[in-house]
């Protein structure tokens, strides 16, 4: 008995069967976990490492769960030892870090043997990620654009600027610069025409002014972590 009015420790009563369908059941819904992750996955933060991790830490976590089971005494103590564990990755795409939430809740519901209710929240998450997925949710129907230009010889803003307007709705001049061998300009752009070949046309055209020596398009909306 420990001191400071603090109970004995438990046993933890849990039966072979029930370890090894708790295993099991975390380790499916792990993979059902990795497979939603795939499809759904957007960007250049993908790692096979990542995945492994989506898998093993269901089973993990829900082990963790079943050897504490209601004993206060050995959480505090499990609490006391988990704290030297730093996890110094760091999360390059916010919507992994949904995904690592959603594995430790498998493992917390299959460990307290909620295998039924695991199973439900598991399939509800997956479908509600894959309709985001495939509808797009969240996309913006417009696209803001940096238009970079350079070339030789005067600044030839008046030629360029008439071509930018049949292709955008907005267009603002961000910066101006004035070289002794050339100029460099760079346009802000907003197109509402979601079309692909809306950049490239304009590019084309630009390129083909007279004095232009190179063009081209940055997208900042775009996320590429690295």
């Amino acid at each position: 008995v420990f001191l400071m009015g603090v109970p004995q420790l438990q046993a933890i009563s849990f039966s072979t069967l029930d370890l090894l369908m708790t295993l099991s059941l975390a380790f499916t819904l792990g993979i059902w976990t990795v497979f939603v992750y795939r499809i759904s996955h957007q960007g250049l933060t993908y790692e096979r490492s990542f995945l492994v991790s989506l898998v093993l830490m269901p089973p993990i976590v829900a082990v963790v769960m079943m050897f504490i089971g209601s004993n206060l005494a050995l959480s505090l103590g499990m609490i006391g030892a988990l704290s030297i564990i730093r996890f110094r990755t760091v999360i390059k795409d916010s919507r992994d870090m949904i995904y690592l939430f959603w594995a430790i809740a498998i493992g917390l519901g299959t460990g307290t043997l909620n295998w039924g209710e695991s199973i439900i929240a598991c399939m509800f998450l997956g479908g509600a990620l894959l309709l985001i997925h495939f509808f797009h949710f969240g996309e913006r129907q417009r696209a803001n654009f940096i238009l970079v230009m350079n070339g030789e010889g005067p600044s030839i803003k008046d030629g360029i600027i008439p071509i930018v307007s049949e292709f955008v709705s907005y267009s603002s001049i961000r910066s101006m610069e004035l070289k002794e061998d050339g100029w460099e300009m760079v346009i802000e752009l907003t197109l509402d025409d979601p079309n692909a070949n809306i950049p490239r046309q304009l590019l084309e055209k630009v390129r083909a002014v007279p004095g232009v020596g190179n063009a081209s398009l940055l997208a900042p909306h775009l996320s590429l972590p690295i």
